[in-house]
């Protein structure tokens, strides 16, 4: 989960407003990198078949680097995370 959190940092950090198929500038070393980290983490995401609302993802994100007020309170946070591991240990079982 942290690696998830790490990787979509990684890739919001250097992100400009683009769209799905758009081409993209990856000339540079560090574009490369978080590109590559934002593919894997969205392939883990859709492997694992966790659902999330993407503009959710990024203003979490965002306010995160920015150093905004978190719109929910660490136990929300803390809760919704919680019930994430519990649907995603329990998609496991089912395997």
């Amino acid at each position: 989960m942290r690696f998830l959190i790490l990787a979509a940092l990684a890739l919001v950090w250097n992100s400009g407003n683009c769209f799905a198929g758009e081409k993209l500038d990856l000339a540079s070393e560090q574009a490369k990198i978080s590109y590559s980290i934002g593919y894997q983490v969205g392939g883990d995401l859709k492997m694992q078949k966790i659902a999330v609302r993407q503009e959710m993802l990024l203003k979490g994100i965002q306010d995160a680097l920015a150093g905004s007020e978190p719109q929910l309170t660490p136990e929300q946070m803390r809760d919704s995370l919680i019930e994430l591991k519990k649907r995603a240990d329990a998609a496991q079982q089912k395997q």
